[in-house]
């Protein structure tokens, strides 16, 4: 749990190019997989912080009331616990699939090829320094975000749910408990 807090709290910028080094000796530069296993393996701590802190938020006395009634610690996690976990798995995926979506600059140094350039570079290649081709670049940034705002706006429930989820204490209990 420490390692996974240690990494959000190292900024991007610092491992970027211990990563390239490491995707290029795997031979994962300039490949789908390697994108995907780069932005998984990124977003894994703030899933454990996420997760990890609604699990801590679970009253126990549900685990109790389930051992009461026989379940093993198994069948505590299926039946108690895991149906708990829908708002912040549901957050959780919002959130990866945005910042995965928007994601600029590790897409820029993984990937190369024209096939496999993300949204963001491709829309980039709109503007240079010199050169602003505003009759490309602006639809192209409005196909671009209405998927995302589509997303959120069908969804905004689960995200408002699970970013409050265990934010709350207290809930159920009286004053002087």
């Amino acid at each position: 749990y420490g390692l996974c807090l240690a990494e959000m709290i190292i900024p991007f910028q610092v491992i970027m190019i211990p990563l390239v080094v490491i995707l290029r000796k795997m031979k994962l530069i300039n490949t789908l997989l390697g994108l995907i296993f780069s932005n998984w393996g990124l977003g894994v701590a703030l899933g454990t912080f996420m997760f990890a802190g609604f699990i801590k938020s679970i009253p126990r006395e549900l685990e109790e009331a389930a051992m009461i009634e026989g379940c093993s610690s198994i069948s505590i996690f299926v039946r108690v616990v895991f149906p708990l976990l829908k708002s912040i798995t549901f957050t959780l995926i919002i959130l990866d699939t945005f910042w995965f979506w928007h994601d600029y600059l590790l897409p820029l140094l993984v990937v190369s090829k024209p096939r496999l350039k993300t949204l963001p570079i491709a829309i980039s290649s709109f503007m240079g320094q010199y050169y602003l081709q505003w009759d490309l670049a602006l639809p192209a940034l409005t196909m671009a975000i209405i998927p995302a705002a589509i997303a959120f706006f069908l969804l905004q429930k689960h995200i408002v749910t699970g970013l409050v989820a265990g934010a709350v204490k207290g809930r159920g209990q009286t004053e002087g408990q």
